[in-house]
């Protein structure tokens, strides 16, 4: 018989051994990688959410700036443009005509402080009795009226919601005091819409 050498172990069989002693891959290892991913992921979509939501403030601020604005910023381009077009010097007389309540007013009446303002009646309103051109410069807030000025012949002119309507006074006409009204009926407390004109 002959010697029988000793047989060297295969490579198939010694990573046979090794895999052996292999338990898989950590999946404790790709969890904690997805985890850290989601976690980056929602500190950027937050972050993305918080800086969308400082952007709408901003926003929202302007618009409500803009908004409280504009009724200031019409007033001061139509008074602008009513001084202009008269002559130098003349008297021009606001009056916004109120049918709630029966009003003629001189202040600004606007479609914001139109529902809650109380608006302060026009008892009198002084003219000069001079060469002094008066202009009447007459609008309603809400519903046509109707403008005169009985003693002076003046009138009665329409007077539209949301337009001007300019009336003068001619200077050979300034008798002396008198009343303005409205001429047409308007609504239940009509017969308030009176005022008077008093000359200085």
């Amino acid at each position: 018989m002959g010697s029988s050498k000793p047989s060297k172990p295969s490579k198939t069989s010694k990573s046979s051994l090794d895999l052996d002693g292999f338990d898989g891959f950590d999946d404790s290892d790709d969890f904690d990688g997805t985890m850290d991913f989601r976690s980056i992921r929602m500190q950027r979509e937050t972050s993305l959410m918080k800086r969308e939501s400082v952007i709408e403030v901003i926003l929202l601020f302007v618009v409500l700036i803009s908004v409280a604005l504009v009724p200031y910023a019409i007033r001061r381009v139509d008074h602008y443009y009513s001084v202009s077009k008269f002559p130098e010097g003349a008297q021009i007389i606001n009056i916004h005509g109120i049918a709630k309540g029966g009003i003629w007013t001189q202040e600004p009446v606007t479609a914001f402080n139109y529902w809650w303002k109380d608006f302060k009646r026009v008892e009198e309103i002084p003219i000069k009795d001079n060469d002094t051109p008066i202009i009447f410069r007459v609008t309603s807030s809400d519903v046509v009226h109707s403008f005169a000025i009985p003693l002076y012949r003046i009138g009665p002119y329409d007077i539209k919601p949301g337009e001007f309507s300019e009336v003068e006074l001619k200077t050979d006409r300034r008798l002396r005091s008198t009343t303005f009204i409205c001429w047409q009926y308007c609504d239940l407390d009509h017969e308030k819409m009176k005022g008077r004109l008093v000359v200085e």
